[in-house]
């Protein structure tokens, strides 16, 4: 399997950030020996032959930083972090995973189950008992198309064939960041913790957890 390589990628869809978002985004440009990629032009980051689902460009803001996260660690590998105040340092935590040669994904444990999915039936129940051995969202790093990666990118995509015409419906691609007109479809951790934390126990084996990655969860706006 590939390592993960020395990139470090974020994402800003929106305006100009607000200053403690723009001292965030400076501090991850600051990281060292790494390679960092500020997504603001989301076709930079498309394949030819692996092109964007035909959904994407119907996604909410969020909901298109999180389809862009998933694209890049599967095609790309590497570390992704949230533009939020990251004090550690992201190389040291890509060369973790690259000397464990069973490890497909590194992150911070999630921090409490409130941020956990209200998903149907026993596996919600599940995952809010065991939040502790789920990735949380916001920074991790991956190996790129690890098993994984794989088995995200193909529920992401099924998902969005799902959702494709009332998502043409909605009309929420141009709409508030921190809202979404009420005929919205996918509700806020569908499309992104909903599929990977259940593949975090899926494949608890190659999943190592570490604090160093993990952001400032508040305050950060």
């Amino acid at each position: 399997m590939d390592p993960a390589p020395r990139i470090l990628w974020a994402i800003w869809l929106g305006p100009d950030p607000r200053p403690r978002r723009a001292a965030s985004l400076q501090a991850l440009r600051d990281q060292p020996d790494l390679d960092v990629r500020l997504i603001r032009e989301p076709a930079s980051l498309e394949l030819a032959g692996h092109p964007f689902h035909p959904a994407y460009h119907h996604l909410h803001v969020v909901h298109r930083s999180d389809y862009l996260r998933a694209y890049a660690m599967h095609h790309y590998g590497g570390a992704y972090c949230d533009v939020k105040p990251l004090t550690s340092t992201v190389r040291a935590v890509i060369d973790d995973l690259n000397s464990d040669d069973d490890a497909w994904a590194i992150g911070y444990r999630e921090v409490t189950s409130t941020y956990v999915g209200d998903l149907h039936h026993e596996l919600g129940g599940y995952l809010k008992a065991h939040y502790r051995a789920v990735l949380g969202p916001s920074a991790f790093v991956f190996r790129p198309r690890s098993t994984f990666t794989t088995e995200w990118m193909r529920e992401l995509h099924a998902r969005l064939d799902y959702y494709h015409e009332p998502l043409q419906e909605a009309q929420a691609a141009g709409c508030d960041p921190y809202a979404a007109p009420p005929q919205y479809p996918i509700r806020w951790s569908e499309i992104l913790a909903d599929i990977t934390q259940p593949l975090c126990l899926k494949h608890q084996a190659h999943v190592r957890f570490t604090d160093r990655i993990r952001p400032m969860l508040k305050d950060y706006r």
